[in-house]
């Protein structure tokens, strides 16, 4: 592990975060959790990096007016925003994209911390209840009777409409195969599957491999490799990004909880960590620069 230390390979990882893509930042105020940081220091921080920018990313309200404000007062960055479909927006609400979209959202994202099955595998894991929403409303499933709700069906039409990317949030396996057959069938193709394989999503390698053969990118984030996050093992995640295949892939920080790193920070410790492994530079740039680039048209 001493070869981590060498200071070429630092240098490495300092030039592969020049012009990167980070697709899943999350920054302050934020109700239920703390964060590290707000928009405008994220936005300096990804800047000083010499990234291309960050997609922010809001489990309680819409993001737009934060990467508002980035775009106008922080040259150099560029900053995309959204809407996650969980309850504090009225979940599956179609106003709520609507509005998002209005307002220059370049991602929605499906319920993530109401989702049934998310909730479900956090209350098997004794550290997944401590990052459950505290409220008590009924949690969502995307699907009835095995066919997706009226009104996520009319997300979508939204969606491809205003020609954004889709989000499958902490959907279950089920519910993300309908979507993406539903999303594809209304032309949708920027879609991307967030951290289906970690231990609060559980997703096989199969399932992930489906997804991918449908034209959805697999999202990997470094958060889960933290110890109050779940300690996913990196040599793990090498090997499943082996098998899937680096074009179907993206790094991601996941960042800003008040135990981890500086959003910033890890997703260079990410990259780091990928070429201590053995990762090829040329893979980590297409995970963490074009494929991100491809997926929001930057």
């Amino acid at each position: 592990m001493s070869e981590i230390y060498k200071s070429e390979l630092s240098d490495l990882t300092t030039d592969l975060l020049k012009g990167a893509i980070d697709v899943h930042v999350h920054v302050k105020p934020a109700p239920a959790m703390d964060r590290r940081l707000d928009c405008i220091e994220m936005a300096k921080q990804a800047r000083e990096a010499g990234m291309k920018g960050f997609v922010l990313k809001d489990m309680h309200m819409l993001s737009t007016d934060k990467a508002y404000f980035v775009n106008k007062f922080v040259p150099g960055i560029k900053a995309w925003s959204g809407v996650v479909l969980d309850a504090q927006v009225g979940g599956l609400n179609p106003a709520a994209v609507e509005s998002a979209i209005k307002l220059g959202a370049s991602v929605v994202w499906m319920p993530v911390k109401f989702s049934r099955y998310f909730v479900e595998k956090c209350m098997k894991l004794t550290w997944g209840k401590r990052i459950l929403t505290q409220r008590k409303e009924r949690p969502i499933s995307i699907l009835e009777g095995g066919k997706l709700l009226p009104e996520a069906k009319e997300i979508l039409q939204m969606i491809s409409e205003s020609k954004i990317v889709l989000g499958t949030g902490h959907i279950s396996p089920e519910e993300s195969f309908v979507l993406v057959d539903e999303a594809k069938a209304l032309g949708i193709n920027k879609i991307f599957s967030n951290h289906p394989y970690s231990a609060t999503m559980g997703y096989t390698i199969e399932e992930m491999k489906e997804l991918a053969k449908k034209g959805v990118y697999i999202e990997f984030c470094y958060a889960t490799c933290m110890p109050l996050y779940g300690a996913f093992d990196p040599k793990t995640m090498v090997s499943l990004i082996k098998e899937l295949g680096v074009e179907h892939c993206l790094m991601s920080s996941d960042s800003s909880q008040p135990e981890n790193p500086m959003p910033v920070e890890m997703l260079r410790l990410f990259i780091r960590t990928m070429l201590a492994l053995g990762m090829d530079k040329r893979k980590i740039e297409l995970m963490v620069k074009k494929n991100p680039s491809q997926l929001l048209e930057a």
